[in-house]
C-alpha cells in the first residue's frame, strides 16, 4: 500500500501535467466529464469524472476515486493531503476538503488491495491512452518536472511504474517493493558506469 501511495502521489502531479497539456486538456481528450469547482465550497480544481467497471473514476487535485454504482458496496478513495488509500462507502464521490465523516474509513491492507482495482486497472487503461495521444517521452518529460518540484518524492520512471503496475494488476501477493527495483538499478547503473571507466582506462594514450 505504501508503494501505491507513492505511485498516486506522483500520478496526481501527472494528471496536473495532463490539464494544462500545451494541446488541450488530456482528461477531456481522453473521455472526461468536467465539473467546475464550486466556489461557494472552497474545492479548488474541477472535478473529472470517467465511466468505469460499474462505477465511476472521479479526479480532483485534493483526491481521486473510484466509486461504485451500487451504494452498499465499497469504492475507494486516495486522500492527497494524508498520502493514504481509504475505503468508501456510498456511489456518490465525496467532497473534495471535506470528506464528510461517516462515509470513510481504514480498510486493513488486504481489503485495500482489493478494493483499489478497480481504481488502478483505469490508471493502467488511462496510461495507455496517455501514451497513444502523446506519444512515448511525454510522461518521461511529467516525470523529469516532478524531480524539480521541491516537494515531491519521485517514485518509479514512467515506463517502470506502469510495468510494476501491470505486474501488480496479474499478481499482487508476487510483486515487489519499488524501492527492490530502484535499488537494482542504481547497482546496475553503478556496475555499468565502473565497466565504462575500467576500459577507458585500458586505452593507451598516444
Amino acid at each position: 500500500m505504501r508503494d501505491l501511495s507513492g505511485m498516486f502521489l506522483q500520478q496526481m502531479f501527472f494528471w496536473g501535467c495532463d490539464v494544462q497539456h500545451p494541446k488541450g486538456n488530456l482528461l477531456l481528450r481522453i473521455g472526461a466529464d468536467r465539473f467546475e469547482r464550486e466556489r461557494s465550497c472552497g474545492e479548488g480544481s474541477s472535478r473529472y469524472r470517467f465511466d468505469w467497471n460499474n462505477g465511476k473514476v472521479e479526479l480532483h487535485s485534493f483526491c481521486a476515486g473510484w466509486y461504485p454504482q451500487e451504494a452498499t458496496a465499497s469504492g475507494v478513495i486516495f486522500i492527497r493531503a494524508r498520502e493514504r488509500f481509504f475505503d468508501c462507502a456510498g456511489a456518490t464521490p465525496l467532497t473534495p476538503g471535506q470528506y464528510e465523516e461517516g462515509r470513510f474509513r481504514f480498510a486493513n491492507p488486504d481489503e485495500m488491495l482489493l478494493i483499489c482495482r478497480p481504481m488502478l486497472s483505469w490508471l493502467a487503461y488511462y496510461e495507455k491512452c496517455v501514451a497513444a495521444v502523446t506519444g512515448s517521452t511525454y510522461r518521461d518529460q511529467c516525470f523529469s518536472l516532478y524531480r524539480r518540484y521541491g516537494k515531491s518524492r519521485p517514485w518509479l520512471p514512467p515506463k517502470d511504474a506502469q510495468a510494476w503496475l501491470a505486474r501488480f494488476l496479474d499478481s499482487p501477493e508476487t510483486i515487489c517493493r519499488a524501492k527492490v527495483l530502484l535499488r537494482e538499478q542504481k547497482r546496475v547503473s553503478k556496475q555499468l558506469k565502473q565497466e565504462v571507466l575500467s576500459r577507458r582506462g585500458k586505452i593507451s594514450t598516444p
